[in-house]
This record gives structure tokens, C-alpha cells and sequence, in this order.
């Protein structure tokens, strides 16, 4: 069984990576962004850790692989507080009776 695992996520129309290695385990839920931030790392780490190499190709593949940007991805990713409970009201009033 490994002890970690990697996941790696990128956005092409921002050319931006984001780049995590969690231990193999439970991890509680609802812990948000500030729990993963806890595990973020550069692709460069992957990299070592796997020996692979990753975004061969890429412009400006360097940047990607030596930097972690983690708010251009979660920005779009993580909905508002606001947002989320006005989308559960809309849903509540639109069931059927």
C-alpha cells in the first residue's frame, strides 16, 4: 500500500498547476482549502518523488513545475458561502409540493 498519494491539476486557459501529496489515511471531512493547503507542493517535488515528468510540451514549463499557484485553480473551484446558500434556497422553492 503506498504511504502517499499525488494529484496534480492543471488549467490549460491559465497555464496555472496546483500540485498536492497527502498521506495514505483518513483525512476529516469539511476541512476546505486550508486543509489541503497544508499539503501543496511544487510538480518538482512530484517529480522527484516519482521520477516522472510532467508537463513536457507546456509553455513555460519551468514556472509550472518550480511554482505552486493555488488561488488561480480554487478561486473558480470553491463556491462563495453566499452563493451556495442562495442556490440551495432556489432549489427548495422549485421542488415539487
Amino acid at each position: 500500500m503506498p504511504v502517499a498519494l499525488y494529484k496534480i491539476a492543471y488549467d490549460p486557459g491559465k497555464n496555472a498547476a496546483y500540485a498536492l501529496v497527502m498521506p495514505n489515511r483518513d483525512h476529516p471531512t469539511g476541512q476546505g482549502t486550508a486543509y489541503l493547503n497544508e499539503w501543496r507542493v511544487h510538480v518538482d517535488a512530484i517529480e522527484k518523488l516519482t521520477g516522472l515528468r510532467f508537463f513536457d510540451g507546456v509553455p513555460d514549463r519551468d514556472r509550472l513545475v518550480n511554482r505552486c499557484e493555488p488561488t488561480q485553480l480554487w478561486a473558480a473551484a470553491t463556491p462563495k458561502p453566499k452563493a451556495k446558500a442562495k442556490a440551495q434556497k432556489k432549489k427548495k422553492k422549485r421542488a415539487p409540493k
